[in-house]
Formats: C-alpha cells, structure tokens, sequence
C-alpha cells in the first residue's frame, strides 16, 4: 500500500486521540492521520491537502458530519468516506449509503474500522492503479 493520507473528524477529544493513536500504530509510515473536531475545518484541511480518506463523527458542532459528507462527496467524488455515528435513524438517514463508501455504528471495535479502511484503500489502488485516490 502506498502512503495515504487520512482526516479524522471528531469532536469527542477522548475518542480522536484513541482512533488517532490506534491508525497511527496500525498504518506506521503507511499513512498520515489528520485530525480536526468541526466539519468547517474539515473542510479547510481537504480543500488545502490532497486526503485520501475521510472519517466523519456525525455529531459535530455547527455543521453536522452527515451535511459534511454530502458536501465533500459533491465536489470530491472519488474521495473515500466513512461515517461514523452512535445516532438512530433519522430523517435523511437514507442518504449515508448514498455519501459514505463505510458506515459504522459506534461503539465499533478498533479492527473493524482498520478493516474498513483496507478494504477501501484497497479498492482505490485496483480502480486506479494505486497512485493516488482522487
């Protein structure tokens, strides 16, 4: 796998800096882990770097992780999303398969989402050849 780049949106410091901690001791040189607690700031850091993946809390101040997605899978389609939420359904729930390649429901065991991750990393190199993913 080639080196990527990976943005995590989590306002929950707890839960960041154990998901931060867990991808860094997974993916080594592999990959750089980014971190951010808002979606406007997301949004900042992928419009200015090339990110390959990005992980999205639903619950975030302001704008919601489900707005975020749907914004970034519009003008960043080929960009590799996977949204997080511990939330029930609710209106416009139906959307999160349409914007989100992964979908997992919190709590959620750390190999599931290094797993998710793979899968994704390693559809993105079939598709176009592993250089890069957008």
């Amino acid at each position: 796998m080639k080196n990527f780049q990976i943005l995590l949106v989590e306002d929950d410091p707890k839960i960041a800096d154990t998901l931060v901690c867990a991808l860094q001791s997974e993916f080594g040189s592999e990959a750089e882990v980014a971190a951010t607690v808002t979606a406007e700031d997301a949004l900042v850091c992928l419009n200015s770097e090339p990110f390959h993946l990005l992980i999205s809390d639903h619950h975030l101040p302001q704008m919601t992780g489900l707005e975020l997605i749907a914004l970034t899978r519009a003008s960043m389609p080929d960009l590799k999303i996977i949204f997080m939420t511990a939330a029930p359904p609710e209106p416009g729930a139906e959307k999160i398969d349409e914007y989100a390649d992964r979908h997992l429901l919190k709590p959620f065991k750390i190999p599931e989402l290094i797993g998710c991750i793979r899968g994704l990393m390693q559809a993105g190199q079939d598709r176009i050849g592993g250089e890069r993913f957008r």
